[in-house]
């Protein structure tokens, strides 16, 4: 059947169902279908046509339908020909498009490849050009600390030349005085008479400078005496202190043993024979001093018999372990060649036959005494 579908421009076929409308124009019912769903129209006439108005299906009796052999159907092939070369014709515009884009592409690359020299020769001379700034910047910062190190001689110069100015006006009103001296002293009697007194006032001023230097060294001298002394006084003045108040603390302490033994006398009778006996009651003198080549103390209190606590702190005291308790055995004062220890804690009986540490009121210092200041502070020498 060689008839055609207005809508797809395909032949006729007995695959696909064929459709017709009312004012007698076939169709393929799917080409049909599709164009009615868009306009209510006769694709060919124009007519006003509705899904309701139309033959959805006809049936055709021909001889190509009835074929016994087993041929291919010739509309088919001819509309699957057509198909093939509306492919191909479609693919060879595809083509020419591909290959109008292809050559655009081409063109662009070209372009970018050019660009890109360009872009590449511009960043290397930037890349070299900054490596020239960085060089200069270089010779820039040397400069600069040359021309500030420039800056302070250029400062120090100026001064010096204020100042060869002022040693320059100096020496030119000098001149004159010279000048005249020198008229003055052109007779040659007047100029022996000036070095002779140059002579002598040379000798004066080198007999002053030696006069000067044993001054000196005897004010040293004396300085460090005096610094002696001061340091014995002191030693003296805290050793006294010291015997005040051993002194003082001895006497109250035999105040006490006293009021003890009276206590324990008027308590109990058996203690009387005791206390008679006892040597803490008398009052004998704390320390004479005895005239003899040892200068040492000579104590009048009785012999008593301490225990061997006593007797162990005794030894630590004492060089020589002694018998009897002396109350106040001490260096002379005057004895220099013995040097003198001040103690910051001593011993001392309790009244009950043993004995207790106590601590001085005037310890050691820790510290250095401060340096005392000396007459070379205020005197100057030239």
């Amino acid at each position: 059947m060689h008839a055609r579908c207005a809508i797809c421009s395909d032949l006729f076929d007995f695959i696909q169902d064929v459709a017709a409308t009312l004012c007698g124009h076939i169709f393929h019912s799917s080409c049909l279908a599709q164009w009615l769903l868009q306009s209510k129209t006769c694709p060919q006439c124009r007519l006003k046509v509705t899904s309701q108005k139309i033959i959805p299906k006809l049936y055709f009796d021909t001889e190509e339908k009835i074929d016994e052999g087993g041929n291919s159907n010739n509309a088919q092939l001819i509309n699957q020909v057509e198909s093939c070369k509306a492919d191909l014709a479609a693919n060879n515009k595809e083509k020419v498009e591909m290959i109008k884009k292809i050559t655009e592409f081409e063109d662009k690359i070209r372009a970018l490849d050019v660009e890109k020299q360009t872009v590449q020769a511009a960043f290397w001379e930037c890349k070299d050009n900054c490596k020239v700034f960085k060089r200069e910047l270089k010779n820039m910062q040397i400069l600069r600390s040359d021309n500030t190190a420039m800056k302070s001689e250029l400062v120090e110069l100026r001064k010096k030349i204020t100042s060869w100015n002022n040693l320059k006006g100096i020496m030119d009103n000098a001149t004159k005085d010279v000048e005249e001296m020198l008229d003055k002293c052109r007779e040659k009697p007047q100029v022996d008479e000036v070095l002779k007194w140059h002579s002598v006032v040379r000798r004066e001023l080198i007999k002053s400078d030696e006069e000067r230097k044993k001054l000196k060294n005897e004010l040293e001298l004396t300085l460090k005496e005096k610094r002696k002394l001061e340091l014995s006084v002191n030693e003296y003045k805290s050793h006294t202190n010291e015997l005040e108040y051993e002194l003082k603390f001895m006497e109250e302490e035999r105040e006490n043993i006293k009021r003890c033994a009276s206590c324990f006398r008027d308590g109990s009778p058996g203690l009387e024979v005791l206390s008679s006996r006892t040597p803490l009651m008398e009052s004998p003198k704390i320390g004479q001093r005895r005239h003899s080549n040892t200068q040492d103390w000579v104590s009048l209190s009785p012999e008593i018999l301490p225990d061997k606590s006593s007797k162990i702190i005794n030894k630590r005291h004492d060089p020589v372990a002694r018998g009897s308790l002396k109350i106040s055995t001490k260096r002379h004062m005057s004895d220099s060649s013995v040097p003198m220890r001040l103690k910051s804690s001593y011993f001392h009986f309790n009244g009950l036959g043993g004995c207790s540490k106590n601590e001085s009121p005037f310890p050691i210092p820790k510290s250095k005494a401060p340096k005392l200041s000396t007459l070379e502070d205020f005197v100057m020498f030239d």
